[in-house]
């Protein structure tokens, strides 16, 4: 009778006249932003052979269970989550468009059902309409344009908020532990391979992963064990998808690897590259110069094989033949193709193993000198002090501008054609199925109003910016020096959330970091690319200001509160 009589409680309360109002007043704006999003046009870039074009060749061809397709130099390199996402739209007859606002409604519910113990419902309808009408998902080169990143923000909010579920559920029962730990699970294999570079959540993810643990040990020993396996389900899970990834590409193509540019032969081969010691140079745009090139020539008999090619060709070259940042990867990637290395996995795997073999030995005689800088990964270069303090004043510099927005707003931005030219597009558009940007008519004319509307939208985000930062701030602050207050007098209640919304604001900071070191060597350039390869950081920071509001005017209201019972 206890049971029926709180079920019936509940009943009443979600059916109470101010729920029901709620429920309406978010009902509607999100029936808007939906509409909103189905009316603004998609742009397909199918000239961009490395990225766009090839990830929509990954969902035709995984919806031909063809896997990745036939294999070349483009085929083992990118995440697959998208693809597979795009095509699974398809698929169920969702267009992309309304897909993707599914997945941006469903990952900010979840981040509010995450918080609901913390923050009240009044708190939590403002903080999903604030991420409803994000600004990052309004912005051209993220949103408009049909590619990876484009799910990044949701993706990021989705990870967040289950592993914000997880745990501030560490006190309840093992069924409402497990059911979080599965929500976690999906998000956490979901986001990892998005990108290549998805590492960067580990430290919130394990940090708040080792605190729950802590927290057993200290309060669940009678079931530790279990506890800790629910806990650790989304490693474990994320950890066997990419061996799934990887059986699948070693039964299609012969080789156990997920992806070849950060695991397998030719990552290992890259690493040495960028390891080479060259002290004559001080072009930090360089990631392998001329002399390390030859330095491995010189050392690999197999590597020299494409030293002619390498010598003559001139993409991605600068006029004093030099090859800026990762783009040497891309180079190697045609010279290899140009030599026949790339008409099959495993002669490709074979070459580059020989050459690690070969350069590995001469390391190992010290013909090579290594540069002994820091290595991030495989795919990049090596740096020193003055490489991090550079980038860590880049990222101070981005992070505020992020936080004003600057760089959303949605533009006419064509599609492009590719070698398929019209019939090719014509199938992206049906995958897709949704509004395309015409490569040849201007998307001013159909869907100005709608943009227009969009980017008024984003000028209020970016009005509205700087008191929201001050106000962050001082409330980040606030809510800080009343932790170390509580904390004196041994009192915990606020110390779950104020960890979250710090842990929130350092991967906001992490994310961009990375970011920040890997597209140095773009100079002014990076301007446009930094939002694009930001998608994630938007998001966060949103958060994390929000959050920290919220979270020093219900400390405010309580202290008033507690004074007014004095």
């Amino acid at each position: 009778m206890k049971n029926k009589t709180k079920k019936e409680k509940n009943k009443c309360n979600l059916l109470s006249k101010s729920n029901i109002i709620i429920l309406v007043i978010l009902g509607l704006f999100t029936i808007f932003r939906v509409l909103l999003a189905l009316n603004i046009p998609l742009t397909i870039l199918g000239n961009q052979v490395y990225d766009d074009r090839l990830l929509f060749q990954y969902s035709l061809n995984i919806g031909n269970l063809h896997w990745l397709g036939a294999y070349n130099s483009l085929t083992l390199i990118k995440g697959v989550t998208y693809s597979v996402m795009v095509i699974g739209f398809n698929k169920l007859l969702i267009p992309y468009s309304l897909g993707m606002s599914i997945l941006n409604i469903l990952s900010i519910t979840l981040l509010c059902l995450a918080l609901r113990k913390h923050f009240n419902k009044y708190y939590l309808c403002i903080l999903y309409l604030l991420l409803l009408f994000s600004p990052v998902n309004f912005t051209t080169l993220i949103s408009q344009r049909t590619y990876r990143n484009a799910i990044l923000p949701a993706g990021t909010i989705l990870i967040f908020a289950s592993f914000i579920g997880m745990y501030l559920r560490k006190n309840e029962s093992i069924k409402k532990l497990t059911l979080w730990s599965i929500i976690s699970s999906i998000s956490m294999i979901f986001f990892w391979f998005i990108k290549e570079d998805s590492i960067w959540i580990l430290p919130f993810t394990m940090v708040l992963t080792i605190l729950t643990i802590i927290y057993f040990i200290i309060n669940k020993r009678k079931k530790i064990i279990l506890s800790t396996f629910i806990i650790l389900l989304p490693f474990i899970c994320t950890y066997a998808w990419g061996h799934l990834i990887k059986l699948a590409n070693y039964k299609t193509y012969g080789v156990y690897v997920e992806n070849d540019k950060t695991g397998g032969s030719f990552a290992k081969m890259m690493s040495i590259f960028f390891k080479i010691k060259d002290t004559k140079t001080n072009d930090r745009d360089v990631w392998m110069t001329k002399r390390m090139l030859n330095t491995a020539y010189e050392n690999s008999k197999t590597f020299a094989q494409l030293k002619d090619y390498m010598d003559t060709s001139m993409a991605w070259t600068r006029d004093d033949g030099e090859v800026n940042g990762d783009l040497i990867m891309w180079k190697i990637r045609l010279a290899m193709t140009n030599n026949g290395f790339y008409d099959d996995a495993k002669k490709a795997d074979k070459f580059c193993s020989d050459v690690v073999e070969e350069l590995q030995d001469a390391i190992d005689k010290g013909k090579i000198k290594l540069d002994n800088k820091i290595h991030i990964s495989a795919g990049m270069k090596g740096m020193d002090g003055k490489d991090i303090s550079k980038g860590i004043s880049t990222t101070n510099t981005w992070i505020y501008d992020l936080s004003k927005y600057e760089g959303t707003g949605l533009t006419d931005y064509p599609s492009s054609l590719g070698d398929g030219g019209m019939e090719e597009f014509k199938a992206f558009s049906t995958l897709f199925n949704s509004n395309v940007a015409n490569p040849k008519e201007s998307s001013m004319t159909y869907y100005g109003r709608y943009i227009d509307r969009a980017n008024s939208i984003v000028d209020i985000y970016k009005k509205l910016s700087f008191p929201t930062n001050i106000l962050a701030v001082i409330s980040y602050i606030v809510i800080t020096i009343k932790l170390i207050y509580d904390l004196f007098k041994k009192k915990y209640d606020n110390l779950d959330t104020w960890l979250i919304i710090t842990g929130v604001f350092l991967s906001a900071y992490l994310v961009t970091l990375e970011v920040a070191l890997f597209l140095d060597y773009l100079g002014k350039g990076v301007n446009g690319f930094r939002e694009f390869y930001c998608a994630s950081t938007f998001p966060l920071l949103q958060i994390f200001k929000y959050l920290a509001i919220f979270m020093a005017i219900k400390l405010l209201i309580e202290t008033y509160k507690e004074k007014q019972k004095k």
